[in-house]
């Protein structure tokens, strides 16, 4: 064997050992950008499962502090969460961040609005599953017990009474005593249990999921790591 052919076979060998790497190099970064997108979805994932319980918490706490202090200022900052819960107003920025504790205490919004988008589209765009969202209806279904019992303690508050035909035409003294014992007694903490369980069955489907997502992003990572270092 001549000398040209001892070269040109190695500067082949070396030239598909060059082509194996870079495909493998490839392959690696591909399952790495996974990973990191695996983990990406879990974290905007419990962002969003922790907006929906977080927001109920807010707006029974806005409840009984206009129940407590009749200041119309609290009723307003109810009715806004539950606005942009539903996508009827901007979604502030960054709003997994602390944001109502400022707005209560008086101060600007700590933040810019961004766009007009429910929880629900969000929820479905980063991918939750409809086993995942039959659990979040039951919750929804369950609420409306309990937003109906906040409701009828903001108009008490105003003197507003329900006329029999689910309205609140009927007028007389306000009544905060009558609507913070709504927003405290037994049924109201039994209701609000009734739709903290599907919640919490909602979680553990997710964090399954996007655990067992995660770690098999990370198991091809390995795998191509390996090839890689062979």
């Amino acid at each position: 064997m001549t000398l040209r052919r001892i070269f040109l076979r190695l500067a082949a060998v070396g030239a598909t050992t060059l082509l194996l790497l870079g495909m493998t190099g490839l392959r690696l970064y591909s399952a790495a950008t996974a990973v990191e997108s695996a983990e990406d979805v879990r974290l905007q994932s419990y962002l969003y499962a922790d907006e929906l319980r977080r927001s109920s918490d807010d707006m029974t706490r806005f409840a009984r502090s206009y129940a407590e202090t009749g200041d119309p200022r609290f009723e307003k900052l109810y009715w806004d969460i539950a606005a942009i819960r539903n996508g009827d107003l901007p979604r502030p920025l960054a709003y997994h961040r602390i944001y109502w504790d400022f707005v209560a205490d008086g101060e600007a919004k700590p933040r810019s609005d961004g766009s007009s988008v429910s929880l629900r589209q969000l929820m479905q765009r980063i991918g939750f599953t409809p086993q995942e969202f039959a659990h979040l209806n039951e919750a929804q279904a369950k609420s409306e017990a309990l937003m109906r019992i906040e409701l009828v303690a903001l108009n008490a508050v105003k003197g507003r009474f329900e006329d029999g035909n689910g309205e609140f035409t009927r007028r007389s003294t306000p009544n905060r005593a009558m609507a913070r014992r709504l927003l405290n007694d037994a049924q109201y903490h039994r209701y609000k249990a009734q739709i903290m369980r599907p919640l919490d069955n909602f979680y553990v489907l997710f964090e399954g999921r996007t655990a067992a997502a995660v770690q098999q992003a990370k198991e091809v990572e390995q795998r191509w790591l390996v090839a890689l270092c062979l």
